[in-house]
């Protein structure tokens, strides 16, 4: 039987009827094509534990980056949603701030992004300049700039491992910095969820962004956990945040040496040069004093070519008055 041979008319023809089957039926049945991936592992809505880790993480970030930049006003949770990581990374500028980390027993690697001016308001207002924001286009960061960096997001992971421990058990674990965003592509599939949580940092009255994003799919194991989680359970410690804060409170130190009564004609005698004897002996304690307030006794010496006290008796509060 001799083979029949497709004309090039008949080929054009059966090329542009190709897919017209598959709209015909999506039409004629009323739907249109899903993306599997588009679905939500699990819905923000239903996950109140997570959302007092993440309040509490903003609150405990103020007290401990208060600690590094005195002139940062506040801090507050904006708002917490779900991304792709295509869109998490893809208006990311060059140079960035994405630090990764690991929580123990979640399997994945998350996110925690700085923006870049926020880098540069803190290290001008740690040497005494402005927090006014600058153009990054195109700048890399210097070795001082990186260790700021480090100093910033190990205060940051750090409450967030308080605010995590406070419901669930694990370790949050660093793994590295890096500013190129087209380096962690790889790390992730483009259409892989995060729950992002924005938290806003204010310094010196301009506000910067802070984003943690968490890989939606590594919270299945716990979320049973959080989601019986209530606020009403949960025990919010303001005595150590509280604490914490009054620690890292500036306070004045003087000493006391001694005192004497002098005439008006001793006074106008004196001259460059002159020995002023005090009251009190040589090797008699001075007091200390925090804030004009006498707290303790110490004596007098030299410590590196300067003047130090060595502290000899602390005072209770009946010896302070």
């Amino acid at each position: 039987m001799a083979e029949q041979v497709l004309g090039q008319e008949e080929v054009d023809l059966l090329l542009k009827s190709l897919g017209k089957e598959e709209e015909v039926e999506e039409k004629s049945l009323g739907y249109k094509k899903f993306d599997i991936d588009d679905l939500e592992h699990i819905s923000l809505g239903t996950i109140a534990g997570l959302e007092i880790i993440l309040e509490k993480w903003s609150r405990l970030s103020r007290a401990k980056l208060s600690s590094l930049v005195v002139a940062i006003n506040n801090v507050y949770k904006a708002e917490t949603s779900l991304i792709r990581f295509e869109d998490l990374i893809a208006k990311l500028p060059v140079p960035s701030c994405i630090n990764t980390f690991n929580i123990t027993g979640l399997k994945g690697t998350h996110f925690l992004i700085l923006d870049p001016r926020m880098i540069y308001s803190i290290v001008s207002v740690i040497f005494g300049g402005s927090a006014k924001p600058y153009r990054i286009e195109g700048k890399e960061f210097t070795k001082l700039e990186l260790k700021i960096i480090k100093k910033v997001v190990d205060l940051l992971l750090s409450a967030f491992q308080e605010s995590w421990n406070s419901i669930l058990p694990g370790e949050v674990m660093y793994l590295e910095t890096e500013v190129n965003p087209a380096l962690i592509a790889p790390m992730n599939s483009k259409k892989e969820m995060f729950i992002q949580a924005h938290i806003n940092i204010e310094i010196d009255g301009i506000e910067y962004p802070i984003f943690l994003a968490i890989q939606n799919s590594s919270l299945e194991p716990v979320v049973d956990r959080l989601r019986n989680v209530s606020e009403a359970s949960e025990y919010v410690d303001y005595d150590s945040i509280i604490k914490n804060l009054i620690k890292n409170l500036p306070v004045s130190l003087s000493v006391t040496i001694d005192g004497g009564n002098f005439t008006v004609k001793d006074i106008l005698e004196w001259e460059v040069g002159d020995t002023i004897t005090l009251k009190t002996s040589a090797n008699r304690p001075v007091k200390v004093n925090i804030e004009g307030v006498p707290k303790m006794y110490g004596v007098l010496g030299r410590s590196n070519s300067k003047k130090a006290v060595k502290i000899l008796k602390l005072l209770d509060n009946k010896e302070s008055q």
